[in-house]
């Protein structure tokens, strides 16, 4: 699915909406469920300036990064190869978007006061909102009993939801690919650890691992920068580095892969 700017105007209208609806309620001091994205840890942060600087990339002091920060970062990586990798980083060192009966603001919207309005036919907090909105509008009593207790088990229910999905289609995916091996694609390295190389398939959004044997020679990782170093030919393998692998395993129940070099890699890596 591909969206268009008519799309984009649908979309900004939402979010005019959700923010309004949000900023009436609260500047009458009417409970309501807000949408809330806390800021992201500064762990998090952390590791994520260390990320960018195998890029050349930076980032304010953890405790002064605004969301604003971060979106003007992911423009200046936009078109470049390492887009996908880069806005995948960011999106993993973000907390998630909870419901909340207090108001904390939205870090990624860059909003003080948000809820979710428009969707009342397939989200409850919503249609609770609506009902609230109705109630200040008809000037009648407005309050929700137990409103807290609503939003943390839509917020529970939620994550529920997208984890299901998310195992759903990561088996059926895997499911797929077990049809596939010794096929090779292209991938990007995500993460290297004790175990070797964790490479994401291209248009997958599954990973899987290249152990050490596989790689040959006699490397050693250097863990401050999180690289694989050749000591003779002095080789390395970077976080972002982009590699052709064959698939040579695939457990779609345990939703595991794994993987080997390409032959041409095999020959040279950088």
């Amino acid at each position: 699915f591909e969206s268009n700017e008519a799309h984009r105007v649908i979309e900004e209208f939402m979010l005019v909406a959700n923010e309004a609806v949000a900023s009436f309620l609260g500047g009458k001091n009417i409970s309501l469920i807000y949408r809330i994205h806390p800021p992201p840890g500064l762990k998090d942060l952390e590791r994520l300036k260390e990320i960018l600087a195998h890029f050349g990339l930076s980032l304010p002091v953890p405790k002064k990064i605004r969301s604003q920060d971060l979106q003007q970062l992911l423009k200046e990586v936009e078109g470049k190869a390492e887009e996908k990798f880069i806005s995948l980083r960011v999106l993993k060192s973000m907390k998630l978007a909870v419901y909340s009966e207090e108001n904390m603001g939205h870090y990624g919207l860059a909003k003080k006061e948000y809820t979710h309005f428009t969707s009342p036919i397939r989200r409850y907090p919503d249609l609770a909102v609506h009902r609230i909105l109705k109630k200040v509008l008809r000037q009648e009593r407005a309050k929700i009993p137990a409103l807290s207790s609503i939003a943390l088990h839509c917020s529970q229910e939620e994550r529920n939801a997208e984890g299901a999905e998310k195992e759903l289609l990561e088996w059926r995916i895997y499911r797929f690919l077990k049809g596939k091996l010794g096929d090779e694609f292209e991938g990007i390295i995500v993460d290297i650890t004790k175990a070797g190389l964790v490479v994401e398939l291209e248009n997958y959004f599954v990973d899987g691992i290249v152990s050490y044997s596989d790689l040959g020679g006699d490397y050693y990782f250097k863990k401050s920068e999180k690289t694989l170093i050749g000591r003779r030919t002095g080789r390395k393998y970077e976080l972002g580095d982009r590699l052709k692998v064959a698939l040579v395993s695939v457990d779609p129940i345990l939703r595991r892969m794994g993987l080997t070099l390409s032959s041409e890699r095999k020959e040279g890596a950088r």
